[in-house]
């Protein structure tokens, strides 16, 4: 048996194999007021010792050791605390010069703290050189970074001379994450994702249906399932293996629970309940609507840019959440983490499913949106395409457009395309007036939307938020900043679901698994069958 220490904290045991492990004893957890970490032991053969440690604002952890003929005995445990799971082990080893022991405690989870507890007896001879002494005091700051999990770790350490050199108590505490996998499957896209602390991607990885569809002009309900089936646990596979982690190493599972496809998002939800019935982490049913807004919390550092700031540190809330996909197209405003508003959506056709619809008629093919973005570009100005503004309300209304398409395309010889196709000049042209119809509409009704509500910021997401017409629009008539996600992260992934996660956990709310899908969810709603957890 050999103990380990937490992963990424920067310390490692000496020669275990000589280490016997005798016993473990459960032990307490108790609140105290805020101290910074200090140590007092007293040694004394074949007598009960005790250590205290205290760490954080209102947590007291409590050790004894045991030293019968120079045999070490240490245990940690807790006992029951609202805000925490804990995972105790503990150890005990003979002692002789160079060995050390550890004893871990898990806090996962934690609505205030998320961490790993170190405590650990060093039987040695003598004091590292790093070391500031301070009275019968040594106090070390390490840190420590891991190339491999891309983290950093910080130790701060107290070491207490006792009675001679040879028997001392070293305890340290070493920061940790939260570490959350995503899983989306809401529409034709299967994707997973490992997040830590709602921003850092660790991996993010999607298998796309859109050559699957494309003969068909849309998404077709039958075989988006039966492609999620088969696509669900490679991804999943795929995301721990990049972010070179198991199921072990998460602290939770996240998952799209609506809206979307009923049958889509069963096969997500089906995975996500199975992993967490299997490995007794916590289930979190994710909103996907609030998943596309939290995409522009998300930073991946592989990319080789600094992390940004967040929203609410760049700008502050409210912030005005604006989500365009194939689906939807909602405002809604974002009071705090997770407090969702509506004030506008779509009364028809969401501005994706209208790129769609407009892209078929110029026999433009399937998805819609990037086709026309790009043939757009080379499009001349022509004879503006009717706005709906639907005054006095911050709803938006694209089937009007979608008509006006249809009629000009007939007009212009371009739909039913005729033998030989159509002419790609007026094609163009039709594309352009279609898109800056679309984003005028949206970035005014939005940055008007900004100034009613006095928020402090706009956040775009959803597939339609890539488009970089409706992007450059919204940035000419804001008054205030618009924060926009790489386009990669507007199309469905499963970091966005695992961002959204995170603020779940930190209040304490975890689904049971009699979550449901609920493929109408709208973006204010919480998802199906939440169940509060204090864990």
């Amino acid at each position: 048996m050999v103990a380990q220490t937490p992963r990424g904290s920067g310390m490692r045991l000496l020669n275990s194999k000589s280490a016997h492990f005798l016993a473990s004893r459960p032990l307490g957890i108790r609140s105290t007021a805020p101290e910074v970490l200090r140590g007092v032991i007293t040694l004394l053969p074949g007598r009960l010792s005790s250590v205290a440690v205290r760490f954080g604002e209102d947590r007291f952890v409590q050790v004894y050791v045991a030293v019968p003929d120079f045999q070490v005995e240490a245990a940690i445990g807790v006992r029951a605390y609202p805000s925490f799971v804990v995972h105790c082990r503990s150890l005990a080893a003979k002692v002789g010069q160079g060995y050390q022991i550890s004893v871990s405690a898990r806090l996962a989870g934690g609505v205030i703290f998320n961490g790993h507890v170190i405590l650990r007896v060093i039987v040695t001879n003598f004091f590292q050189p790093d070391w500031f002494k301070s009275g019968r005091y040594y106090y070390r700051l390490q840190s420590n970074y891991n190339q491999i999990q891309r983290k950093y770790s910080v130790i701060y350490t107290a070491y207490f001379y006792a009675l001679n050199p040879v028997e001392s108590l070293w305890a340290g505490w070493g920061t940790t994450e939260m570490i959350i996998l995503g899983i989306e499957s809401s529409c034709d896209d299967t994707a997973a994702a490992i997040v830590v602390d709602g921003r850092e991607i660790r991996s993010n990885v999607a298998s796309s249906q859109a050559e699957l569809h494309a003969r068909y002009g849309g998404i077709v309900p039958e075989l988006a399932s039966r492609s999620h089936i088969q696509q669900i646990v490679p991804v999943v596979r795929a995301a721990l293996s990049e972010a070179v982690m198991t199921l072990g190493d998460v602290d939770a599972i996240a998952v799209t629970s609506g809206p979307g496809l009923a049958g889509s998002l069963i096969v997500g939800l089906n995975m996500a309940k199975g992993l967490a019935a299997t490995s007794g982490k916590p289930l979190i049913g994710v909103n996907h609507l609030q998943g596309h807004a939290y995409a522009a919390w998300l930073h991946d550092p592989a990319n080789g840019n600094p992390a940004p700031p967040p929203p609410e540190d760049r700008c502050g809330f409210p912030l005005l959440c604006l989500v365009v996909s194939g689906g939807h197209t909602d405002l809604a405003l974002l009071k705090a983490h997770g407090e969702f508003e509506r004030i506008g959506r779509t009364r028809d056709d969401a501005a994706g499913e209208a790129f769609d619809k407009a892209a078929r008629l110029m026999g433009l093919g399937y998805p819609g949106g990037p086709v026309i973005q790009k043939i757009a570009e080379s499009g001349r100005r022509s004879d503006p395409l009717p706005r709906a503004w639907i005054r006095g309300t911050w709803d938006f209304s694209f089937s009007g457009l979608k008509t006006a398409v249809l009629h000009r395309a007939r007009a212009e010889g371009i739909y039913p395309a005729p033998e030989g196709g159509p002419d790609r000049e007026a094609v163009a042209a039709l594309a352009r007036s279609f898109q800056d119809a679309v984003a005028d509409v949206i970035a005014t009704k939005t940055a008007r939307a900004a100034e009613e509500f006095g928020v402090q910021g706009i956040v775009i997401g959803g597939g339609v938020a890539a488009n970089a017409a409706l992007r450059e629009a919204l940035n000419d008539r804001s008054s205030v900043p618009v924060i926009s996600p790489p386009p990669a992260l507007c199309t469905d992934n499963g970091a966005m679901i695992a961002a959204v996660a995170f603020h779940y956990l930190k209040r304490g709310d975890r689904s049971g698994l009699d979550l449901d899908v609920t493929p109408g969810l709208t973006i204010g709603e919480a998802p199906s069958a939440p169940t509060l957890t204090c864990v």
